[in-house]
């Protein structure tokens, strides 16, 4: 295993994830967006190179980018899941 290029890739790739989960999925208020970003970010730049080895993609800069993308995009998602449901259990209660 070689070390990873930078944190900077990383977090250029987890920012543009962010943006992207952004464009397609608005939050509904400044505290869900502040808590979905700070998810993605922080997903995107921590699992990168573990989703680039999932993904088994050679080790180049352009792919832990696309990795940290990835994964700060699909956090998103699960955050955006993850919220919808809790809120779903809590009004049952």
């Amino acid at each position: 295993m070689t070390p990873d290029i930078s944190g900077l890739e990383r977090l250029v790739g987890a920012l543009a994830g962010a943006f992207l989960a952004l464009v397609f999925m608005l939050p509904r208020s400044w505290g869900d967006f502040l808590r979905r970003s700070s998810a993605s970010i922080v997903s995107g730049i921590v699992f990168a190179s573990t989703f680039r080895e999932l993904m088994e993609w050679s080790d180049t800069m352009d792919n832990l980018i696309a990795a940290a993308c990835a994964s700060g995009f699909l956090s998103w998602i699960v955050m955006s899941s993850a919220v919808e449901t809790w809120k779903k259990v809590a009004k049952r209660k």
